[in-house]
């Protein structure tokens, strides 16, 4: 869907919003299911909200969360980030681990890579660390 310069990348809204371009700025937002802008055209490239968080890559190439008031959620920096699924992400800091909601690491930086974030196995590892540490 394309109106007025603003294209739509999301097929589907998540937590009321939608994925999309401003094509005269080439930069990233989000939109509301009316068409209205929630979270500005400023941003190099965006990702779907997943558990209330979007990941986000900003003009100056920085990975960051963003809440769907378009606050930032991080308070580190990342050098690369991954979905929330079930509560965790894995994160860069140098070596990959894996934190929660809180940005606690539950698994301290010590991975040199992380299989693909898009495939089963990530998905798979994010639900068994879910299951080891449900109170």
């Amino acid at each position: 869907m394309e109106k007025d310069n603003i294209k739509v990348h999301s097929q589907k809204a998540h937590d009321g919003l939608l994925r999309a371009e401003d094509k005269s700025l080439s930069l990233y937002g989000f939109i509301d299911t009316l068409g209205q802008t929630v979270i500005p055209f400023k941003y190099k490239y965006v990702f779907d909200f997943s558990e209330s968080l979007a990941m986000v890559v900003t003009v100056d190439d920085k990975n960051i969360y963003l809440n769907t008031d378009g606050t930032q959620f991080n308070k580190r920096e990342y050098e690369d980030i991954s979905h929330f699924i079930n509560g965790y992400a894995f994160v860069k800091e140098e070596l990959y681990g894996v934190i929660d909601k809180n940005e606690e690491y539950i698994i301290k930086p010590q991975y040199d890579n992380i299989n693909s974030k898009n495939n089963f196995y990530f998905k798979d590892c994010i639900k068994w660390l879910a299951n080891i540490f449900k109170a």
